[in-house]
């Protein structure tokens, strides 16, 4: 038997992004800590340049 192999990939966006700050207050974290999970975790929301 022959290793299993990748033959193929993909990626989708999603129709709706949040920003960390909007996830934080939509969960209702009040303490530190898990705020500053989403505060510490570098995920970076770029909004999508318009012609």
């Amino acid at each position: 038997m022959s290793p299993p192999k990748i033959v193929a990939s993909a990626t989708a966006v999603p129709p709706h992004r949040f920003d960390q700050e909007t996830l934080v207050r939509i969960a209702g974290y009040a303490d530190a800590q898990r705020a500053g999970f989403f505060a510490n975790s570098q995920v970076v929301f770029v909004k999508a340049k318009t012609a």
